[in-house]
């Protein structure tokens, strides 16, 4: 290291402030004194020659003034300059005054050695002052050499430093890069010494203890392991320093902290330490649990190998290929039911004992190993066998090469898979095949749709047609007779479907009682209507089941397909499906094709549904509301709600459109609940705002679907209760269609509803069975006479007839009769006349939203609509065009 000076270090004196311009040296303090000494003594000098003189001295004294300031670097032509001055300032005087021109010789002799005497001082100052002004200069070269060799010594001690700390920086990276390539080394890894203390250890030591490195490193083994497995170590470790000879491959236990044990291989190798004795060592440590207990799985599956390879019920065989012997075990001549002895000694033997058709794939399997394009050859081969049948025997084999890849051997064995192959073959035909009626399943049916597609890519007059079928009431069957009993039924209806099909036809059972019929080679389609006209005489027949005569009948969707048909099989099902429910619709028992607006139906269909499902009843439903009124004097008595949809796109849409959409998918559960809740809201604002209207009620319709919900009646009632009402303020309305075909279903609904106060309506009375005993075995309080009963009223003598009959039975049975779709006053008058009192109609109001509802509420009783209107449960007024 550099020693450096303390004078190194020493502050610089700083410098004086400058002087002005008539200063000369800024470092010379002593100087300026001088110099303003000698100012003040010329200037009394001049002073007193001014008073004696005229204008001609006081020129001569103002050239003398600047000449001391001049002496410090000139003094020598300062002072014959001076001494000029004054002679031409002498004789100035005398001539100008010389009234005494001795004294005034005199006087200015003094004045010149006086001023000589005062620029000889100045001289010897200005020599004094240069003198030290040279002294400083060195000064301050020696503290600027001083100084220069003060940083030169920094520098060197800042190197020395810089290399220091490059050199402890790169010692610090190399072990950290030793200590990450220990880290990586999968293997655990400890540095310990005679003491059996811990030196060093990589990560995966660490996290075998279970601690981080910092708090193991300088502790002791047995701090960590069982007493006898660290003295088992510290044996180890002992007899390695002591021998100086490394020890190798030590299989040792290895478990800490009561953890798993697991077994380790240890090798241990000894180290020197600055004494040059053996005094520590490295243990490098694997983990060879897995290897232990492969071997000990090895040694396991060798013996079961061997006690299944003598109780197995494969034939062994064994084939060496450069001397050509063959080895068959006994087992072959039971699997091929031989004679004992095994005949078979060759692999000729074998060949002639393989069927024809599968010798061909054995040869070339057998081929492909033995060249070594298959890692094993194992192939299925049909064998015969001593009594002539037919096995079926998988064969597997490998082949054992020499070093230059060829096969010398091959060893295998076969297994009988005959009954396999059966199971196979059964479970290949029902993975096709309908399991009740032998028929093809959908999964055939879809693959053979393709194949015809397929055919009319490549026959441009290639057709083929689907007809879907679906059987009227066979649920009936089902729930009245048994399952066993519509089973039997399904498998009829199957054979009566081969019976009419033609060989190149595939008849499927698509799902329960739905079946299709791939006419694969129509022709044209004009011969459609025959088909489908034959296939329904055929099923119309009645059926003899289990002792009892059952009539089933079919309605079927016919799809027609060409070659330049985009649809695929999926979709063709699909649209087959859609027009036999249309078929369904026009009566049954009949046949429909498919057209575009079938097509444009289903997809509207389709939209509706997702529509619906976007829950979009409080952002774009809405309830109107249609008075019910007492025919006689016009009084207001209720309202029935209808729900309207005013769809952002597409504008209104007609609940025709979209009330059976969400019947089918489930949708008008929540739809019916929606308006429920609405409608109890509404009946509340009017109940409240208008007291005169006491009795005011709303009818509300349901679906058969929303009382086949389990907890439905236990809904409405809290619906209603929520809105603070009484049960009498909301009465439901069913169809008699409904009613009639789901009695059973919804009976305890109904009874249930009935028992908890809330009245129930007979929607649509005489547009389906029109059963007259519905009247008296439900509990309804309210029959609503369809319209059509209502239209020709005033023109047809006969609707009257049969219409005051049933006004009367209602009457009689205590129910309100309401007439539907009153427009002229001759119908209100024929109503009057065979004693109906309630109707609705567009003679006394069309549906209307809720702030018209209240409005036409109030003008009934002639009260003014401003303040009322606002309790009302109102809501943005919509287009009037859907009325």
């Amino acid at each position: 290291m550099v020693a450096v000076p303390t004078a190194a270090f020493q502050p610089e004196p700083a410098p004086s402030a400058p002087r002005g311009r008539w200063f000369w040296d800024p470092i010379a303090p002593r100087q300026a004194w001088l110099e303003l000494l000698g100012y003040v003594t010329l200037g009394v000098l001049a002073y007193t020659m001014i008073l004696g003189v005229g204008a001609s001295r006081f020129l001569l004294t103002a050239l003398i003034l600047p000449l001391p300031v001049l002496a410090p670097r000139w003094p020598l032509p300062v002072l014959c300059l001076t001494l000029l001055s004054m002679l031409v300032l002498a004789g100035s005087v005398a001539v100008e005054q010389a009234p005494d021109p001795a004294q005034d010789l005199l006087r200015l002799t003094i004045q010149t050695m006086v001023m000589g005497a005062f620029c000889l001082i100045l001289r010897g100052l200005a020599r004094a002052h240069a003198a030290d002004r040279a002294a400083l200069q060195r000064a301050n070269a020696e503290l600027a050499v001083a100084r220069d060799q003060a940083a030169s010594a920094v520098r060197r001690l800042m190197a020395d430093v810089d290399e220091r700390n490059q050199l402890a920086a790169q010692n610090r990276t190399q072990r950290e890069e030793l200590q990450r390539i220990l880290d990586a080394i999968p293997a655990l890894i400890y540095f310990k010494d005679a003491a059996n203390t811990i030196l060093g250890l990589n990560r995966r030591a660490a996290d075998s203890i279970g601690l981080a490195a910092e708090e193991i490193i300088g502790r002791r083994t047995e701090e960590f392991f069982p007493p006898e497995q660290a003295a088992a170590y510290l044996a180890d470790d002992l007899e390695v320093l002591g021998s100086g000879q490394p020890k190798l491959g030590i299989v040792e236990p290895y478990s800490v902290d009561g953890r798993e044990q697991i077994t380790i291989r240890t090798d241990k190798i000894p180290l020197r330490g600055p004494s040059g004795t053996f005094d520590r060592l490295v243990a490098v440590a694997t983990d060879i649990t897995d290897v232990v207990r492969a071997q000990a799985a090895r040694a396991r599956a060798e013996e079961r190998l061997s006690l299944a390879v003598n109780g197995a019920q494969d034939a062994i065989w064994d084939w060496n290929i450069e001397t050509g012997e063959a080895y068959f075990a006994p087992r072959w001549c039971e699997l091929l039911r031989l004679d004992s002895g095994c005949p078979l000694t060759s692999m000729s033997d074998w060949r002639t004992r393989i069927a024809s058709t599968s010798l061909a794939a054995f040869e070339t399997a057998l081929h492909e190993h033995l060249e070594g394009r298959s890692e094993t050859l194992e192939v299925e081969l049909e064998m015969v066998a001593g009594d002539g049948e037919s096995r079926w025997m998988h064969c597997r084999a490998r082949a054992l090469r020499n070093e230059t890849g060829f096969a010398i051997r091959l060893a295998g064995c076969v297994t009988d898979i005959s009954e396999l192959k059966s199971a196979q073959q059964k479970l290949l035909h029902l993975a096709d095949h309908d399991h009740l009626t032998g028929l093809a399943n959908r999964k055939r049916l879809i693959e053979q749709i393709g194949y015809c597609k397929a055919r009319c890519r490549r026959e441009h007059d290639y057709r083929f047609a689907l007809l879907f079928l679906d059987f009227d009431r066979f649920k009936v069957v089902n729930d009245a007779l048994g399952h066993s009993v519509g089973d039997a039924l399904l498998v009829a209806i199957a054979a009566r479907l081969e019976y009419s099909s033609r060989e190149t036809d595939l008849v499927a059972r698509f799902g329960g009682d739905e079946f299709v019929l791939l006419l694969s080679d129509l022709g044209t389609p004009e011969n459609v209507p025959a088909v489908c006209e034959r296939v329904l005489a055929t099923l119309s027949q009645p059926y003899r089941l289990e002792g009892q005569e059952i009539y089933s009948s079919a309605s079927i969707g016919v799809v027609l397909c060409d070659g330049e048909d985009p649809r695929d099989a999926e979709a063709l099902l699909r649209d087959a499906d859609a027009a036999m429910y249309v078929a369904k619709s026009a009566g049954r028992a009949t046949y429909r094709i498919f057209d575009e607006a079938m097509h444009k139906k289903a997809l509207d269909a389709v939209f509706i549904e997702q529509a619906l499902r976007a829950d979009p009843f409080e952002r774009e439903f809405e309830l109107y509301y249609q008075p019910i009124v007492e025919i006689d004097n016009g009084r207001i008595v209720g309202f029935e709600a209808l729900v309207r949809w005013n769809h952002p796109e597409l504008g209104f849409i007609a609940p025709d459109r979209f009330i059976h959409v969400a019947e089918e998918t489930g949708q008008i559960v929540r739809l019916g609940r929606w308006v429920l809740g609405r409608a109890c809201r509404q009946i509340r604002a009017w109940r409240a705002a208008h007291p005169e209207f006491p009795g005011l009620y709303v009818n509300v319709n349901v679906s058969k679907r929303e009382m086949l919900v389990p907890d439905f009646v236990d809904a409405v009632t809290a619906t209603i209760a929520s809105a603070g009402l009484a049960p009498d303020a909301i009465k439901l309305e069913i169809t008699e269609t409904a009613v009639m075909t789901h009695r059973a279903a919804l009976m305890p609904v109904l009874d249930a509803l009935s028992d908890r106060g809330i009245s129930l309506g007979l929607d649509d009375f005489g547009t389906g069975h029109s059963s007259l005993s519905a009247l008296y075995q439900f509990p309804i309080g309210v029959l609503k006479l369809d319209r059509s009963f209502i239209v020709d009223l005033d023109r047809a003598e006969s609707m009257r007839a049969i219409l005051a009959p049933i006004v009367a039975l209602a009457g009689n049975l205590n129910l309100e009769v309401i007439a539907e779709g009153v427009e002229t006053e001759a119908q209100r008058t024929q109503l009057q006349a065979v004693g109906c009192r309630l109707a609705q109609g567009y003679l006394f109001a069309r549906p209307m939203d809720a702030a018209s509802a209240t409005a036409h509420l109030l003008a009934a009783i002639g009260t003014d609509t401003t303040d009322s209107v606002a309790a009302s449960d109102t809501r943005a007024p919509r287009a009037r065009a859907m009325l």
